[in-house]
């Protein structure tokens, strides 16, 4: 207390000294030099913070803050997340911090102990930006329900949420940065439904391999590699969107996602994954796959790419059957259906 009031004093000190030593063209309203003082109220305090109200003789007023308790002990009180009183951003407890010193000052979330069913992820940690999810942080936290990404999240490791069967909802930021999911990140999460992917650009091998529950997945025009078994026994997915802006893709990454049966796929130029062409995959394999739209902007598609795809029967290629030919050179799509190519300028039969 005695430091409070020592700083108060202080501050007013400091306060009275400028007001004493004000521009000396302007003129009060007795016609002296400078301005006076007229008064000094507290207007306005939160319980922690303080606000004073300077009134001088020419009319204008200022403002000043002086802080009357320990911020570090605020009974916080949270609105969307950061508490009005000290303007700390919650985050759940349990949740532990790393600060990545030779890097760029960041923290990384390291790991977590709490007991919260529902976690929120700040985007930021003693003033320092949240960048990372670290590996294998919320693995086998069968009691997970539901996460909130903030902001700043860069990427989430390996494994970091693995076998969490509870785990229904990931809510990712609108204004997200996200753009990297590692390997087995979300395998195993058998009650995730839903997941809107935002700006990821790179989703590592068997990031989603059984979930089970799975039913949407959408991806935006940066995603550029999908990993091998990414998507594997994901059942419920219905449909697809390829973006354009894919340009590698793992063996299995859809396979035996067995409610799969309609396919966009606007890839214009991608490629295997670190595979070699003269082995055969499959990544689409043992779905229902029957409708597969394909972009013209389209100009080449990996080898096996429709591997045993057994119900496939139409195949819409937005361009001309010359340009057919160009585009499916060299496919080997061995165990198909006895599907149709459907041109702009007329069709061609399996």
């Amino acid at each position: 207390m005695r430091k409070t009031k020592l700083l108060f004093l202080i501050t007013m000190a400091i306060v009275l000294i400028i007001a004493l030593c004000a521009c000396n063209t302007v003129k009060g309203e007795k016609g002296d030099n400078g301005r006076g003082i007229v008064s000094i109220e507290k207007t306005s305090t939160d319980g922690y913070i303080d606000t004073y109200t300077i009134t001088y003789t020419d009319g204008t007023t200022s403002t000043f803050t002086v802080t009357n308790a320990d911020v570090s002990k605020c009974t916080h009180n949270y609105i969307n997340y950061i508490c009005s009183i000290c303007g700390k951003e919650f985050f759940t407890p349990g949740l532990s911090f790393v600060y990545n010193s030779e890097l760029d000052g960041s923290y990384y979330v390291s790991h977590y102990e709490g007991i919260d069913k529902n976690v929120y992820i700040p985007s930021t940690y003693n003033d320092g930006k949240v960048t990372r999810i670290g590996d294998d942080v919320f693995k086998d936290k069968v009691g997970l329900n539901s996460v909130f990404i903030s902001d700043n999240i860069v990427s989430i490791g390996n494994n970091a949420f693995e076998s969490c069967e509870s785990l229904v909802n990931v809510i990712i930021s609108a204004n997200n940065s996200l753009n990297s999911i590692g390997d087995n990140t979300f395998k195993d999460c058998k009650n995730l439904n839903s997941l809107n992917i935002g700006n990821v650009t790179k989703i590592g091998k068997s990031a989603f391999e059984n979930c089970i529950s799975l039913g949407a997945v959408e991806f935006s025009n940066n995603v550029n590699e999908i990993g091998e078994k990414a998507f594997y026994n994901c059942e419920k997915i219905i449909c697809i969107s390829i973006p354009e802006s894919l340009e590698y893709i793992g063996k299995g990454a859809f396979s035996n996602c067995t409610n799969l049966t309609i396919l966009d796929w606007n890839a214009a130029n991608c490629q295997l994954l670190g595979l070699s062409a003269t082995i055969w995959y499959n990544f689409f394999g043992n779905s229902n796959l029957t409708t597969v739209n394909i972009s013209s902007e389209v100009k080449s598609m990996p080898v096996y790419l429709f591997t045993d795809c057994k119900e496939l029967a139409v195949i819409r290629y937005y361009s001309t059957k010359e340009n057919w030919s160009n585009v499916e050179n060299n496919s080997n799509w061995n165990n198909t259906g006895a599907y149709k190519i459907y041109c702009t300028d007329g069709t061609i039969d399996k």
